[in-house]
């Protein structure tokens, strides 16, 4: 029995799935989560270790070097890289998308207890292992805390209550505090009471540390009961740690407080956070991979006014950053062009078919098959993002086709005087199965899709899977719900009064424009070689303007927020460097009026201004504008700064996934020296480019560092080590943590330091450093040691072992093709050192390495809809006829993309995919039709293409326009994300226009040249 047969005949059975599914289909939206993008989720692991004092390249010897060579063998991983700065080891993992990291994390510390013993013995704590995606890196909130109170106790607060009540929400992974405030004990010592009593600073590092323990020693029987046991000797009192013995001398104690003054201090800033002006802490909320940003987001606001009027506004809290906003105003924006496009699609039903009944029916299917998706939604994953409901607005044109075709077939037959379930159960029946073959087509074309990896994969996936779950949807509607609605509601049309004139002028206009379609057909017929030429030629132009487009990975996104990069001088202190910012912020507030809040974080030689916008209607200009602006207006302003303004928002996301924002060369080589001096030739050719507006590189030699250069052998004969040298040189300069004091309910470090901490460094400095050697004498550092200034790397990369950097360029364009093309002939025609590597990298390389799988999966997608038509009509060469409106599809998704002034993208070459499901489905049932007249009604082939075109321009025109009018509102988008969105709609809309006029002249040309050529065959053979 034919599923239409069914749904007439069991119409109980019917309703009650009907009302099941809707049911289930609000459950599961209700329950998917929203985000701007989807979750970019590279399996990472990062395994951080702290080397406090120790230069770049002590570290990547000592530390990285060790960690990456142990973890190499793991199986799964896909790329490593280290990353050793001063005091700092990063070894990143990213492994292939089919591993779980949490299963690998017994091997990762497996692998690292191995080589525990030879990392260095000063290394703060063993290494530690964090797992993480891309979509967790960012925050999806930052907000300042503005108040009256000090500092420190605001500090407090936000610690032991705010953070608390944030992590009660749900999906919230981890809130940070920066720029606060803390009480620390400090031990200062004086080097001259040092030398003078001849302790070692080493020593009272260790007493210190040992006379402040809790150390659980198990547990035992006490009065009949298991108990624990604990040795307590922690500091109870300043006044404790003050009259600590560290020593003897003539026969008596040497106090701690004989050597050192020992004091509560309110920890000196090492960066200053202002917002507004003002000094404030702010807190970063991050996600968990797959959470609701929205959901996330209301809950920590309520969090935040619950606490507001709990102090009775003594607190404001200033959001900075809300990655809601662009979710919820663009994921609207794709709604309402949805809308927008349903609305329009229905209208056309009308205008074709002028039956009100008809039109509902179909009014009813389009929000019935985008609620059955839903629940693939669901039980798939796909979140509600951008890239997800625009397929699902591209699929609203493709949703309503099966119900057109099997509406207007019903149609057909009731105005023929069949009774309703009679014209239900003949109409689905005579198109059910071309409706099957072509939605099996759609599917074919976005199957391969789910098959594509990395980042193209995640942003590809979730639309292949919208588009298979709509298509899969739009079946089942068109084929079990539309007959039975059909067979209830519908009746022959009877027009009279306005309703009958209306009718009449419409179905006028029908019927001239099919008498304009016949003859135009029939002239074409009549040239065919003429008409295929022609098409060939503009096919050709299109190729050829297809090579001067501009090309990027991901259109950029307008968010409202951008960031500014402040790069100071060496020589620069926080406090200067504050003034500088303020400076800078200052100028920036003047220039751009549009700004309506600002954080800067200010370090001893940088600062990072973070800065958003009002709502993009309200502006206007875009903040590409205000970037370029800005940049313009900042680099000849200030001096001794070396100023970058970058988008923020969604493009820092990408840059994470990409491996940066700009333009970026990576380059790879065994040696350092070489590595740089070719990373300098690089970026002196790319700062030559029109489109970049500033470079850097990520190998800097720039920095200096006082070394300390140890006699041996000198050492040896006095009996002083040089780990013993080297940790003391720590403890006098940086200073260190040696434990922890508790004071009621707060908890403070102990640090232990010197009178040189915070003091310049001169040549006399090492005159007045002093160790005890192990017969107790003095031994000044002069007596074994040189000061030496030398040249030092502030970060040295590895990329699989090798020495790697990047050459980055800020662009005043988001178009990375030319440019691509430009620096590759540049570059070639230098003669690098052997060893000496280089590669686009970033989204240009993204792009350029993802479009050779692209092109693959669309290959495979036009052969498995190649099979599925070949199966379709039991003939190889029909289904070619068919399939050549794909390629000139390319011809209106170039004309649209020109039109609207967009790039060709990840998002375009979508729509051209998309397109391949699309323009097939007419021709499809095209050609299916000029077949059935010529077997089933003895047709000749002449007048079967002109009759079978004649009675399915109707149709066509119904399912083009349908389609069309739906992505206009997308193609034309000017709200939050449509930057991202709207090429897509504007690919494929000019595509639909081209595509339309291919199917309805050149296919049936070609069919009637492949046939009648068939035809003389078989004649020659009679």
């Amino acid at each position: 029995m034919k599923l239409s047969d069914y749904s007439i005949k069991h119409p109980v059975i019917i309703t009650i799935g009907l009302i099941t599914a809707v049911v289930f289909s609000l459950i599961a939206y209700n329950n998917l989560s929203a985000q701007f993008l989807p979750d970019i989720t590279q399996p990472q692991a990062f395994i951080i270790t702290t080397y406090p004092g120790v230069s770049a390249k002590r570290v990547e010897k000592e530390v990285s070097k060790k960690v990456a060579d142990a973890l190499v063998t793991i199986p799964g991983i896909k790329d490593m890289t280290t990353d050793s700065r001063d005091s700092v080891s990063v070894v990143q993992l990213t492994f292939s998308e089919s591993e779980n990291v949490e299963t690998l994390l017994p091997v990762i510390r497996e692998k690292l207890n191995i080589i525990g013993d030879s990392l260095p013995k000063d290394i703060s704590a063993a290494p530690e292992i964090h797992v993480s995606s891309v979509a967790t890196y960012l925050p999806i909130m930052t907000f300042a805390i503005e108040s009256d109170v000090d500092l420190l106790e605001l500090t407090k607060y936000a610690e032991d209550t705010i953070v608390p009540s944030l992590f009660s929400v749900q999906d919230v992974s981890k809130v940070l505090v920066h720029g606060g405030k803390y009480n620390e004990v400090e031990i200062k010592l004086h080097l001259e009471k040092l030398n003078a009593k001849g302790i070692s600073v080493l020593n009272i590092r260790e007493i210190i540390g040992s006379s402040n323990v809790s150390i659980p020693s198990g547990t035992e029987f006490y009065q009949d009961s298991e108990v624990n046991i604990r040795t307590s000797g922690e500091f109870s009192s300043i006044s404790e740690i003050e009259n600590l013995i560290v020593g003897y001398k003539d026969g008596g104690a040497i106090y701690l407080k004989d050597l050192a003054t020992i004091s509560v201090v309110t920890t000196a800033p090492d960066v200053y956070i202002t917002s507004n002006g003002q000094e404030v802490p702010f807190i970063e909320v991050f996600r968990r991979e797959g959470g609701d940003v929205l959901g996330i987001i209301d809950g920590v606001k309520e969090k935040l006014q619950r606490m507001q009027e709990q102090t009775k506004g003594k607190l404001n809290f200033e959001i900075i950053k809300d990655d809601s906003k662009i979710t919820e105003k663009s994921i609207s924006s794709v709604i309402q062009s949805a809308i927008m496009g349903t609305i329009l699609a229905i209208l056309v039903i009308l205008l074709f078919l002028h039956n009100f009944k008809a039109t509902v029916i179909i009014g009813i299917s389009i929000p019935l098959s985008i609620l059955l998706t839903f629940i693939g939604f669901y039980f798939s994953g796909v979140t509600l993002n951008i890239l997800s409901l625009s397929g699902m607005t591209v699929a609203l044109g493709m949703l309503v086709d099966p119900s057109i075709v099997v509406l207007e077939n019903i149609h057909n037959k009731l105005e023929a005087g069949l009774i309703p379930s009679e014209a239900s159960s003949v109409g689905a029946g005579e198109v059910g199965g071309a409706v099957i073959a072509s939605a099996t087509t759609s599917i074919c074309v976005f199957a391969p899709l789910l098959f594509l990896t990395g980042v193209v994969g995640i942003f590809m996936g979730g639309v292949a899977k919208t588009m298979i779950f709509a298509l899969t949807a739009s079946v089942m509607v068109a084929l079990l719900v539309l007959p039975f609605l059909t067979s209830k509601l519908m009746k022959k049309s009877k027009h009279s009064g306005i309703t009958g004139k209306l009718s009449d002028k419409i179905g006028s206009l029908i019927s001239k424009l099919d008498i304009v379609y016949r003859k135009t057909l029939e002239g074409s017929l009549k040239h065919g070689k003429f008409i295929i030429f022609f098409v060939i030629s503009i096919f050709i132009i299109s190729l050829i303007s297809l090579t001067t487009m501009g090309t990027s990975f991901i259109p950029s996104v307008d968010s409202g927020e951008f960031e500014i990069e402040m790069s100071y001088p060496d020589g620069f202190g926080l406090e200067k460097s504050l003034e500088k910012s303020r400076q800078i912020e200052q100028i920036v507030l003047e220039t751009v009026p549009e700004i309506t809040t600002s954080l800067i974080v200010t370090n001893k030689s940088s600062a990072t201004g973070y800065f958003s916008l009002i709502d993009k209607k309200m502006r206007d200009r875009d903040v590409f504008k205000v970037i370029e602006v800005l940049q313009s207006t900042l680099t000849p302003k200030v001096i001794d700064a070396e100023i970058k303004v970058r988008n923020a928002g969604m493009d820092s996301v990408m840059a994470l996934a990409t491996g940066g924002q700009g333009f970026i060369i990576d380059v790879k080589g065994n040696n350092l020296d070489e590595l740089e001096i070719a990373g300098n030739q690089i970026e002196h050719i790319l700062s030559m480019d029109s489109a970049v507006i500033s470079t850097e590189m990520s190998l800097n030699s720039n920095r200096k560092e006082i070394v300390s250069n140890l006699m041996l052998d000198k050492m040896g004969s006095l009996g002083i080590t040089p780990y013993e040298a080297a940790i003391t040189t720590r403890l006098l300069f940086n200073g260190d943590k040696i434990g922890t004091f508790s004071s009621g309910n707060e908890d403070m470090d102990i640090r232990i330091l010197s009178d040189l901490h915070g003091n310049p460094i001169t040549s006399e400095t090492f005159e007045t450093m002093t160790i005890v050697s192990r017969n107790g004498e003095n031994v000044n550092f002069s007596t074994f040691s040189t000061m030496e200034v030398v040249p030092t790397l502030d970060n040295i990369k590895t990329t699989d072992r090798i020495y790697s950097l990047k050459v980055m360029g800020l662009l005043n364009t988001s178009e990375t093709g030319a440019i691509s093309s430009r620096m590759r002939e540049s570059l070639s025609k230098i003669d690098f050192p052997i060893g000496i590597e280089w590669s686009i990298g970033g989204s240009a390389g993204l792009w350029s390495d993802s479009l050779a799988s692209l092109l693959l999966v669309l290959g495979v997608a036009i052969f498995l809809v190649y099979v599925v038509m070949v199966i379709q009509f039991e003939r190889f060469v029909q289904p070619l006829i068919i399939m050549a409106s794909i390629p000139f599809c390319l011809i209106g998704v170039i004309f649209g993309l020109k039109i609207f002034g967009s790039n060709l993208s990840l998002i375009s070459f979508l729509a051209l995919i998309s397109l391949g499901g699309i323009v097939v489905n007419n021709a499809i049932v095209l050609i299916d039709y000029i077949n059935f007249l010529r077997k089933e009604k003895g047709y000749k082939l002449m007048d079967a293409i002109i009759e079978g075109g004649s009675s399915r321009i109707q149709p066509i025109l119904m399912t083009t326009l349908t389609t069309m009018l739906g992505v206009i509102p997308m193609a034309t988008g000017t709200g939050e994300g449509a930057d991202m969105y709207a090429p897509l709609g504007q690919a494929i809309f000019g595509g639909l226009i081209t595509s339309t006029l291919i199917t309805l002249i050149l296919i049936p040309v070609l069919y009637n040249f492949i046939e009648k050529r068939k035809e003389n065959i078989n004649e020659q053979k009679i």
